[in-house]
Parts: C-alpha cells; sequence; structure tokens
C-alpha cells in the first residue's frame, strides 16, 4: 500500500494523480448518465474538458495578442533587436515596479 510520508514523494504525488483522474472520470459519467435521464441530448450541453483541456481555450486563445513580443515590434519599428530589448526590459520593470542596480 503507498502512502503519503511527504506531499512531494513519490507515492504521494501518485496517489493525487489516481484520486483526480478518478474524479475526472466519475464526474464523466454522472453527466451523461444525468444527460441521458432527462432525455437530452449529448450536444444539449458542451462537455467542460476536452483533450484534457477547458472547452473555452480556443475561444480565449484567439483573443490573446502579444502587442510587444519581437515579431510584432519588428513589424511596426524593424529589426534592430537590441532596441526591441531595451524597450521590452524597461516595460517589464516598469510593470513590476523594480529597478536594476545600476552597473
Amino acid at each position: 500500500m503507498l502512502r503519503c510520508h511527504t506531499p512531494v514523494s513519490p507515492g504521494c504525488r501518485f496517489l493525487a494523480a489516481v484520486a483526480a483522474m478518478t474524479l475526472l472520470l466519475a464526474g464523466r459519467g454522472l453527466a451523461q448518465d444525468n444527460a441521458a435521464d432527462q432525455g437530452l441530448s449529448e450536444d444539449y450541453q458542451q462537455r467542460g474538458v476536452r483533450d484534457l483541456l477547458p472547452v473555452f481555450r480556443e475561444s480565449a486563445a484567439g483573443r490573446l495578442s502579444f502587442p510587444y513580443s519581437w515579431q510584432q515590434w519588428r513589424n511596426r519599428n524593424g529589426d534592430d533587436f537590441d532596441a526591441w530589448r531595451k524597450d521590452a526590459r524597461q516595460r517589464v520593470h516598469g510593470r513590476l515596479g523594480w529597478r536594476p542596480r545600476p552597473e
């Protein structure tokens, strides 16, 4: 029998993974049983998880933009990588409220 001696022990991680998969599979079966009991088709409501990802992942990913990425910056300002790196560092430091130590 596996026991959790510490939270990070391999046995504990394994038991947590087995418990999570059991709950996931049990929940999927219950949702299908409930839909069948109520006379609902499977298309009535999307499942919450598809391919181990939330169903809204594709719509959320479509809304993402990365305006300060190298590719976007290069399209606007040219191929000066050093200027992009300096600008990106200033933006990150500004958002974090952190200033590097003067050299």
